[in-house]
């Protein structure tokens, strides 16, 4: 193995772990607002404020990236979600909010440029990079609620510890020698960009509005779902790490499957199926009560296998009509451009559940998945036209 080759992968290595790392702590706010017994409200305000802040800067962080500062991004991103293992030093609710508004600030600083990083190079296609990137982040985040829980308890709340290998892959990913790609030679400016997406703006809206409703509904769920199965009855360790572990894994099994799909039938057909069997599940797992695990052990791995796909569907259908110099630009508005919005969410949930229902965050729940059915009848307008079908782009005039 040669040194450059060497080095990549190394490379693609410490942002595999630092991804594992990052997602690990983002998922802890959702649980330790049920161990800590937090005000529902409260806690879904700080969550929803957070990532409307964190992710709305994507953007920005994106921009920055591009320019050149993917190194310092990596490890500054990564960093802050250090503030996480301290959320149980604390009781002031601003200082609950400052600690889970770092970690939303990480996350912004650090996905753009680690995806950007982990696919510079020629040792491996870009496809199975992505996938990589991924599934690091899949596994953090499936096993977050669960690990933390366990130091939790075990350490009656002293887990300053579980910040320490977030300093030493900080400074690893500010130190390593990543490989660079090519030197960008040719500029786009931000009105070809517009006039390129202009002809297909209401597809592009209608799918935005659909990702924000689908968005809304699956960050308020994961939110609350520890207090929901807490009120179910099932034993600790599901409640409060189990299921939410269940549901990540299902959009990790489920993925390849529906990415074949998409490519086999189109992104309309499988988003619509998507959803309409999303809605129907959910529907039932706040409806049906059992006092078997298996029983929700399987709605849950299906529920994320449905839910969990949604971003990659709706990004293929955004970008598959617009030029290629346009993808990138598409990409962030459905991604990080919608879950800044969509972050409000769980704050509607936990605002419904407080005013309206007496504290019960299922009949909450059951009320703000009626955008589900929304989404449904939104789908049943978008244009079933692939790139093929759009015709070939013309090419743009590129500025030196």
């Amino acid at each position: 193995m040669t040194q450059g080759k060497m080095q990549f992968w190394v490379g693609i290595a410490l942002i595999w772990i630092s991804h594992l790392a990052m997602d690990f702590m983002i998922g802890v706010w959702a649980v330790y607002k049920t161990l800590a017994t937090i005000d529902l409200f409260v806690a879904g305000l700080i969550a929803s404020l957070s990532m409307f802040i964190g992710e709305g800067l994507q953007l920005f962080f994106g921009v920055l990236s591009d320019k050149g500062y993917q190194r310092s991004l990596l490890a500054l991103g990564l960093g802050l979600t250090a503030a996480i293992p301290f959320l149980s030093y604390v009781e002031n609710e601003w200082m609950l909010f400052l600690l889970v508004l770092c970690s939303c600030l990480g996350s912004g600083a650090f996905h753009p440029a680690a995806s950007g990083l982990s696919m510079v190079g020629n040792y491996a296609p870009k496809s199975i990079l992505i996938s990589l990137f991924i599934c690091g982040g899949m596994i953090g985040a499936a096993s977050s609620q669960f690990v933390y829980t366990q130091f939790y308890q075990a350490f009656e709340g002293k887990t300053w510890f579980l910040a320490l290998p977030i300093v030493i892959l900080s400074i690893c990913c500010l130190c390593y020698p990543f490989s660079k790609g090519a030197k960008q030679t040719r500029k786009v400016d931000f009105k070809q960009i517009l006039n390129a997406i202009k002809p297909y703006r209401f597809q592009l809206i209608l799918l935005y509005v659909i990702q924000v409703f689908l968005q809304m509904v699956v960050l308020s769920f994961s939110f609350l779902l520890p207090d929901i199965l807490k009120i179910k009855g099932y034993e600790e360790w599901f409640c409060l790490g189990g299921g939410y572990f269940c549901f990540v894994i299902g959009s990790a099994v489920l993925s390849l499957p529906v990415g074949y799909l998409v490519n086999k039938i189109g992104y309309r057909s499988v988003l619509a199926g998507v959803v309409v069997s999303s809605t129907v599940l959910i529907y039932t797992f706040f409806a049906v009560e059992s006092l078997s695990l298996m029983f929700p052990v399987i709605l849950l791995l299906l529920i994320g296998g449905g839910m969990g796909v949604i971003v990659p569907i709706v990004v293929t259908g955004g970008t598959e009509v617009v030029p290629e110099y346009a993808k990138s630009f598409v990409s962030a508005i459905y991604m990080g451009g919608a879950t800044c919005l969509a972050g409000f969410g769980p704050m509607v949930t936990s605002l419904i559940a407080v005013k309206w229902t007496g504290g019960a965050p299922i009949p909450a729940l059951q009320l703000l998945s009626v955008l589900l059915i929304a989404s449904v009848c939104l789908i049943y307008f978008l244009p079933n036209q692939s790139s093929q079908e759009v015709g070939e782009l013309q090419p743009v005039k590129v500025n030196k």
